[in-house]
Parts: structure tokens; C-alpha cells; sequence
């Protein structure tokens, strides 16, 4: 499934990904306790840290990655969503949240990739399955 303009003259692009040909299936929710909030925020601050290494490693392992600002709780909000086949988290998102981009981004990597060692996050007991059913 490539990705097509509006009009009907389109062709899909070709960008030599395979997209994923299932649908999104939801949200899943990890919270981060104290200890990896202290450690996440020593780690963002050392020269260990590069924003650009973890979108480079997000967009390899097949994820989208979106970045928005929520001026309502003054913080901006990192989700990755799988999107190619290969990406062990196909057709799910993760979002975390931080004080600007830069930690938005680091808390997103550090849940993924720390956390939950980047295996699929529906397998985890520590990440939750946060959709409500149709009437909730």
C-alpha cells in the first residue's frame, strides 16, 4: 500500500519500503518510574545522547515518528507508531511526553528501547494496552 496524492491520476510512490498492510491497532501506555525518570534525565543531558541517532534508529526500525506541542499541559508529546511489516510493533503507538522536543523524543526512545528492549510492546507486562471498547 504506497502513499497516493488525493487525486485520482495519482501513483504511489515509490520509496522501496514495504508499507504495512494492516490497520492501526491502538495505543499502548508504559509509565515510567522514578528511577528511570532520574536516569532519562541524566542520559539526556550526557554526551551520550543524540536526538538525531534516535530518530535515525526510530525511522530504521520502521516506526513513524510524530512530534506536536500541547501548549495545554506545557509539554510537547513523541509517538511512534509502527508502520512498515518488519517493525515488531506494527499497527501500534507509544507516546511520551516532555518539557520540550529534544526530551520528548529521549523518553519515547528510552521507553522503547531501554524499557522494553525494543520487542513488541503488546508481550510486555510492563506496557498496558490503553484503547477503551467502543461504548468507553
Amino acid at each position: 500500500m504506497g502513499a497516493t496524492a488525493s487525486n485520482s491520476n495519482a501513483k504511489p510512490r515509490k520509496n522501496g519500503l514495504a508499507q504495512h498492510s494492516g490497520e492501526w491497532k491502538g495505543f499502548v501506555d508504559l509509565e515510567l518510574e522514578s528511577a528511570d525518570k532520574e536516569y532519562l534525565a541524566a542520559w539526556v543531558e550526557s554526551d551520550e545522547w543524540s536526538g538525531t541517532d534516535m530518530i535515525v534508529m526510530l525511522l530504521g526500525d520502521g516506526y513513524k515518528l510524530s512530534l506536536s506541542p500541547d501548549p495545554k499541559h506545557n509539554c510537547v508529546v513523541a509517538t511512534a507508531t509502527g508502520r512498515l511489516d518488519a517493525c515488531a510493533n506494527v499497527g501500534y503507538s507509544m507516546s511520551a511526553r516532555g518539557p520540550d522536543a529534544e526530551k520528548a523524543l529521549a523518553a519515547l526512545g528510552y521507553k522503547i528501547y531501554h524499557v522494553l528492549s525494543g520487542e513488541p510492546w503488546v508481550d510486555n507486562p510492563k506496557a498496558k494496552d490503553r484503547q477503551l471498547g467502543l461504548w468507553g
